[in-house]
């Protein structure tokens, strides 16, 4: 490897960025109590838990990626922000939750401040991301976008996240209430 040259692998930072993310999505599905018979709960809540553990971990992989490991020109791309443009809705509404005490005084009701926090944010990375990858991968020129053959598998993630955003809407209204 050359003094230039960056793995794009998978590294102990990311791990640990998605053990932060997995910390923040159990914030978030903790009031989800499935019956022990049901395997069918313990599916979609498992489900729940690893898209929010993924979208979750989006800004702690940018920060560790941007301000720890060393910085390169092809780092961030715009795959890498819009995974933490989803990802900070998340994070931002579970710090909400977890600091947040009306829950104590109306058990089982969502607090509004988390109910808004999470609503708003998501709506902002929909108006935000939703145009940004439609200018660049639907309505754009084909030829503009260049695709290399070594892309990283973060700039992925985060395209994959933008393309999936009414999933992403869902599950903030799922857990809305």
């Amino acid at each position: 490897m050359g003094d230039g040259d960056v793995s794009r692998g998978f590294t102990l930072l990311d791990g640990c960025s998605m053990v932060l993310g997995a910390a923040i999505a159990a914030v978030h599905v903790r009031v989800f109590h499935p019956t022990p018979h049901h395997l069918a709960g313990w599916v979609l809540v498992g489900g729940l838990f690893g898209l929010l553990s993924l979208t979750a971990s989006g800004p702690f992989l940018y920060m560790s990626k941007r301000f720890v490991t060393r910085r390169t020109l092809e780092y961030p791309q715009v795959g890498d922000r819009l995974w933490v443009l989803w990802g900070s809705p998340w994070v931002i509404s579970a710090v909400v939750e977890a600091v947040s005490s009306s829950n104590a005084t109306n058990p089982g009701r969502p607090d509004p401040i988390y109910v808004g926090s999470l609503g708003l944010g998501l709506f902002l990375a929909t108006m935000i991301a939703v145009p940004i990858f439609g200018s660049l991968y639907l309505w754009g020129d084909p030829g503009a976008t260049r695709r290399s053959a070594g892309i990283a598998w973060s700039q992925t993630i985060g395209l994959a996240l933008t393309a999936t955003w009414p999933i992403q809407c869902g599950v903030g209204l799922v857990l809305m209430g």
